[in-house]
């Protein structure tokens, strides 16, 4: 099935100097472009304190047409991220869905401590936060709110992406090739 990746466009932190990116970058545009590429050691987002939150925004105009779009059959969040700091168990990060037209139930993630970059995938939604069919609209301007958990050292996240499954428009098939219809 055909499938759309959504990447992060702007971003908020609930409170000042949460969730900065390596190097020390605290702009909102540094902080996104931290998670929109798969590059782990290169850039990424970090935060050590319990319960912070980041939210994040995806673009309105997607990378597919929603003539092109017949139906969407599911939404899935993916991201990598490391807890490279040594100690006992790891740490968690919650992941919660918004805009969708409202906010989906938290979905939490661990991430070992060893240093290796680890892709945690979300729970796949079927339907909309009302329970309906999702819409091309429920997912223009759809958003993902990030949230610490377990007051530990620093949880690293380099890429953020929500993934949209779904069936393309049917193409008709009477078309005229070559100067014949076949």
């Amino acid at each position: 099935m055909p499938t759309m990746t959504l990447l992060p466009s702007t971003c908020a932190v609930n409170t000042a100097g949460e969730w900065d990116g390596n190097g020390g970058e605290t702009s909102t545009a540094g902080k996104v472009a931290c998670v929109r590429i798969n590059d782990c050691a290169a850039h990424f987002l970090q935060e050590g304190d319990d319960t912070d939150l980041i939210n994040f925004r995806f673009e309105d105009s997607l990378p597919v047409a929603s003539g092109e779009v017949d139906s969407i059959t599911s939404v899935q969040v993916k991201t990598y991220g490391s807890y490279p700091f040594r100690g006992s168990g790891g740490s968690d990060l919650t992941m919660q869905i918004d805009h969708f037209p409202s906010t989906l139930a938290e979905d939490d993630f661990n991430f070992p401590n060893i240093p290796a970059w680890y892709l945690r995938s979300g729970a796949v939604f079927t339907t909309n936060s009302s329970s309906g069919a999702i819409s091309y609209a429920d997912i223009q301007g759809i958003g993902l709110i990030l949230k610490k958990r377990n007051p530990s050292n620093a949880l690293r996240v380099t890429y953020i992406a929500i993934e949209v499954i779904y069936v393309a428009t049917a193409v008709s098939d009477n078309a005229i090739f070559f100067g014949h219809n076949y």
